[in-house]
């Protein structure tokens, strides 16, 4: 064995699993910090007030950061030990929360790998809080007594007993060298309960025939491929959003990941980072589709020059973004968005006559959650939905929720047009049991004392001694007497009566200014987005355009700004997905960010590219409008078929739970699929 298990944190360097540790109860990231930068310890945030947490993540930050060449010498379970041990200092003899709570507890349930195991090496979670004989016992479970397996506790690890902070007696638990393991592996199987001995193994060659972990998503990157638990999402039946969403599928509690082969190139050992090449052949049923000449996809790296010019590049430059264009005649494809129970892979989408899948609208965020509820002590009774505006046709009848901010609306037709407008609205009439009133732009309804607040200003207080009912979407969420605040995800209407009790639903109907279609026609319109061709002028053109655009479309009050996990500034640079027409084509263009090959873009670079991206397709051609999709971790684009692999064509960049760079779960998807009739005409 070249190195004690598991490898130091060092070892680790350029690639994406060292952007994040992520061991027990922390994940921590300081590699970009000020400007991003992740503190999470699951048990402090549970026992600490906003206060004391502060404090306590100061500390994380001092031992990570001050220290930094001390913390890299560590491998990932002896930095988790340390930072167990200043933080049992740091509570002086505060209760710690009950191992019971640990993810291991919570997601990992009797499993059963399909078939015999005439020799099974199991090897526990030496870093989750859980007591060792507690995971033994579950992974061993489904064998019984009589099976033929070992427990192994490597012998590399010297401190198991400083690491779980107890001393428990470990059934058949035997201590073995590295060069038994190796032994083992070759007459039997491997069964890692704990990602970082998993990689650590690959590295060393050494087959692993399943890992199982609570943090699926990291585990899954080896394998490209996921095993996802849908959550279970808080929408009220009584509102019409629950009757749109679709099921997330879902294995069950199992999660177990198999046969991790070293060898294989499929497979990622240690996360080492792969340049993004488009080794995974575009599939052939898409490749027949681009024969119509009703299809074309443009991939590559591209470089701007300082006279704004795009060239396309065979190299690597330092500079060069990453980035994908698909573009298709409208009449070959429907589209509409995917809204999902929870959060769903968009690796699990797929299409009887192939598809693409992208990006949609931005939704509620946890950094938004957390600065909610520093204000406002009513319980958030959603988990994951959609911000701002959205409606739907439901037979013959276009449901709408109320719009929040003044930004830019995306939509499609029943005709099959997608179009873009301002989101500018001349009246709001709501409709709630007996009572009906018209909202003007002020906010002020003309008959009654009745009051639209919307959440520009989330800090100011409204209703003194007024009824305030607080909608989000089409329910009504709170009805109290004031004083009140506007909650970033929802409108306060204020008034002199009570106008009703919660949970029921209302009903909205916005007028909108300058539709470019009627509403008569309107399959679904999704509002807060951002523009960034209109009328076929860039308004992002410059850094200056682009923050001025911003300001005018509302992007920069305090609430907007914290419904952005990537805050949208005019010149950051991102991973970001847009979408926009020109004649009868559909155009939707993706760029890979937050990757050693490829940074990302800002929204100047962003148009600027897709219309150099257009252009190269058709000289004379200019995109009537260009949206900006959500971005970030989320951003995606990729394509999929019934029995045919998926086809991802831009890298999805890392997030706070996903450090590998899968493509992220997500609440919301835009789904592009094509029509059965141009799909047989090829």
């Amino acid at each position: 064995m070249k190195r004690l298990l598991p490898c130091p944190y060092t070892a680790y360097r350029k690639t994406r699993w060292y952007r994040r540790l992520v061991a027990g109860e922390f994940i921590l990231q300081f590699d970009q910090s000020p400007e991003r930068e992740v503190i999470i310890d699951a048990i402090a945030e549970r026992m600490l007030n906003a206060n004391d947490l502060e404090t306590w993540k100061n500390r994380i930050r001092e031992l990570c950061m001050v220290n930094r060449a001390t913390w890299e010498s560590y491998s990932p379970g002896s930095l988790l030990a340390q930072l167990r041990r200043e933080r049992r200092q740091y509570l002086q003899g505060k209760a710690i929360i009950p191992w019971r709570t640990s993810g291991f507890h919570e997601a990992i349930t009797l499993w059963n790998p399909e078939e015999s195991a005439q020799s099974l090496v199991i090897i526990p979670d030496l870093y989750d809080s859980a007591p060792l004989d507690v995971q033994v016992q579950r992974l061993r479970s489904p064998w019984g007594a009589q099976s033929n397996y070992l427990v192994c506790l490597p012998a590399s690890c010297t401190s198991k007993q400083q690491i779980t902070e107890e001393t428990h007696t470990i059934p058949d638990a035997i201590e073995i060298p590295a060069q038994t393991i190796h032994k083992l592996a070759g007459q039997g199987k491997i069964v890692c309960a704990d990602i970082w001995y998993a990689m650590a193994f690959l590295q060393e060659g050494i087959d692993i025939v399943a890992c199982l972990d609570r943090r699926e998503w990291f585990t899954a990157a080896l394998y490209q491929e996921s095993v996802f638990e849908a959550p279970e999402h808080h929408l009220p039946s009584e509102t019409f959003f629950s009757s749109i969403l679709h099921p997330v599928k879902s294995p069950g509690t199992i999660r177990m990941f198999r046969y991790m082969k070293s060898q294989k190139e499929r497979y990622v050992p240690c996360g080492v980072e792969r340049t993004i090449t488009m080794d995974e052949q575009t599939p052939l049923w898409l490749t027949s589709l681009q024969k119509s000449q009703k299809l074309s996809i443009e991939t590559g790296y591209y470089l701007q020059s300082e006279s704004g010019e795009w060239v396309k590049t065979p190299d690597l430059h330092d500079g060069a973004i990453h980035a994908a264009m698909v573009m298709m005649d409208a009449d070959m494809v429907h589209l509409e968005p995917m809204l999902f129970e929870g959060k769903a892979s968009p690796l699990a989408v797929s299409y009887s006559n192939g598809g693409l899948f992208s990006s949609f609208n931005y939704y509620f965020t946890e950094n938004l959650k957390a600065w909610y509820a520093s204000y406002d002590p009513r319980p958030i009774p959603w988990k994951d939905f959609i911000l701002d505006y959205y409606a739907i046709r439901v037979g013959e009848t276009l449901k709408e929720s109320v719009p929040l901010y003044h930004k830019t609306l995306l939509g499609y037709s029943t005709d099959g047009r997608l179009f873009s407008s301002d989101g500018n609205w001349t009246e709001i009439t709501l409709s709630i049991g007996s009572s009906i009133f018209h909202f003007a732009e002020d906010g002020k309804d003309s008959q009654t004392s009745a009051q639209l607040h919307r959440p520009d200003n989330p800090d100011h207080i409204i209703g003194e001694e007024m009824w305030c009912t607080t909608f989000i979407h089409d329910y009504v969420w709170d009805v109290r007497r004031g004083p009140v605040m506007v909650p970033p995800f929802g409108v306060v209407v204020t008034s002199t009566h009570k106008l009703c009790e919660p949970g029921i639903k209302a009903v909205w109907k916005v007028t909108w200014q300058n539709l470019p279609v009627s509403k008569e026609s309107i399959a679904w319109i999704s509002g807060g987005l951002n523009a960034l061709v209109k009328n076929g002028i860039n308004v992002v053109e410059t850094i200056e355009k682009a923050y001025h655009h911003l300001v005018s479309e509302g992007w920069y009050t305090k609430a907007s700004i914290l419904t952005q996990e990537t805050q949208l500034t005019q010149h950051g640079v991102q991973p970001r997905t847009c979408i926009g027409s020109f004649k009868n084509k559909i155009v939707v263009v993706s760029i890979t960010g937050r990757d050693p090959c490829s940074k990302g873009a800002t929204f100047t670079q962003e148009a600027s590219l897709a219309q150099y991206l257009v252009t190269k397709k058709d000289p004379d051609a200019s995109l009537d409008f260009l949206v900006n999709l959500d971005g970030g971790a989320s951003s995606v684009l990729g394509c999929s078929k019934d029995q045919e692999s998926y086809c991802l064509l831009t890298k999805p960049s890392p997030s706070i739970t996903n450090p590998a760079g899968q493509p992220r779960c997500v609440p919301s998807l835009l789904s592009i699929h094509f029509k059965e009739n141009h799909h047989n005409e090829t």
